[in-house]
């Protein structure tokens, strides 16, 4: 039982153990990484339970981080495979809402962010004229 600790619970061991694979390292030791927290003083090295919110924060920022070394890498991938140079001068532009833009610098980030604005800005057009035509 461990009522003041945290634990990988029983139905997520399959996903656990994935992401060990995924990530080479032993199930045990990203258990522990998640789970547990290590003091160290002069003498010795405490290990001690955290509690299950301090766990979860760790499972997320772990989570962020990986999608963020993913996301690089694809985009990085992406641009080499497009032909991507940084010192040759080449222009992306894109008509949204607000006008056209031009950016010193355009890649495949670049393009991903833009269209996630566009998705976010039809959202909240979409969003707000709902509104509206309920109101009258």
């Amino acid at each position: 039982n461990n009522s003041e600790g945290s634990m990988v619970m029983q139905e997520c061991g399959d996903s656990i153990e994935m992401a060990a694979k995924l990530t080479g390292v032993e199930r045990k030791d990203l258990e522990a990484s998640l789970c547990m927290v290590t003091r160290v003083t002069r003498t010795e090295r405490i290990r001690s339970p955290i509690n299950v919110r301090q766990a979860a924060d760790n499972r997320d920022s772990l989570a962020k981080a990986l999608y963020g070394l993913i996301f690089n890498l694809i985009v990085h991938n992406t641009n080499l495979s497009i032909g991507f140079l940084e010192d040759v001068k080449l222009f992306v532009g894109v008509l949204d809402i607000f006008g056209f833009e031009c950016f010193k610098m355009n890649s495949f980030e670049q393009l991903c962010i833009n269209f996630t604005n566009e998705r976010l800005q039809q959202f909240f057009n979409s969003f707000v004229f709902k509104l509206e035509e309920q109101l009258y």
